[in-house]
């Protein structure tokens, strides 16, 4: 099984981010998976947090000036492909995650510094105005092929990045009206095909990795480092709108 002090090799990485630049190649990626226990990524995930910030973040003024563009109208929406960002921008209609008190506050947060070019975004920054938490969301459009494992990797490295930069990212929290009183959990959300169509891959070339991809979650969560939640959204959310229904994904 992978180590943190091993040496860090382009099949092998050594941190959460590696892994997951290492799944933009899915063969490498796959063969690779069976070697990251649940232990390793744990550690993985205690280093990354553990690092020194290495700059400042963007604050809510410089966020909002990176060029998105303003929310388009409902019946635009409707007009559209079912894409990954179109389905950001039907949650933002919609105004909140699964509950109305999980608020959907920003889209596509980047992970990275200011004066940094971005390798990704978190596609939601959701607050839970009951326990006061921030969730970071990575959302997948239906026909996306990525192995959950990816979607694992993906939202933790969002979800590091963003605990090694508590500072920062608290107080863009705090200029969005959210004051925290716990680190960020994190979902991962897509239209129920992606999970029909991801999980009978596995059974094929991907061997266990739907499996593997939740005794990841479920190894984070009981190390006490994130808790991650699973979301299958009705297929039919393009037609329906911003009452769509989710419902919660368990392990294989």
């Amino acid at each position: 099984m992978t180590t943190v002090d091993a040496t860090s090799t382009p099949d092998r990485p050594t941190t959460v981010e590696g892994w997951y630049r290492l799944s933009d190649h899915p063969r490498r990626f796959l063969a690779a998976v069976p070697d990251l226990g649940v232990s390793a990524l744990v550690r993985l995930a205690e280093r990354a947090i553990a690092q020194p910030p290495r700059g400042r973040l963007r604050s809510k003024a410089e966020l909002a000036d990176l060029g998105r563009v303003p929310l388009p109208a409902l019946t635009d929406l409707r007009g559209r492909l079912p894409t990954e960002q179109t389905l950001q921008w039907m949650f933002m209609h919609r105004g909140f995650l699964v509950e109305q008190h999980e608020q959907i506050v920003w889209r596509e947060l980047p992970t990275c510094c200011s004066g940094e070019r971005a390798y990704g975004h978190a596609d939601l920054l959701t607050f839970d105005r009951k326990s006061n938490q921030p969730i970071i969301v990575e959302l997948k459009r239906a026909t996306a092929t990525d192995p959950l494992s990816r979607c694992v990797l993906e939202v933790l490295w969002h979800w590091t990045f963003n605990v090694q930069h508590w500072a920062g990212f608290n107080a863009v929290l705090s200029e969005l009206d959210c004051h925290c009183d716990a680190l960020p959990r994190a979902v991962i959300a897509a239209p129920q095909s992606y999970f029909a169509a991801t999980e009978l891959r596995t059974r094929g070339p991907r061997k266990s990795e739907y499996q593997t991809a939740f005794d990841w979650m479920d190894g984070l969560r009981r190390a006490g480092i994130v808790s991650t939640e699973v979301y299958a959204i009705a297929d039919d959310w393009l037609e329906t709108g911003p009452a769509f229904g989710m419902e919660r994904v368990q392990g294989a």
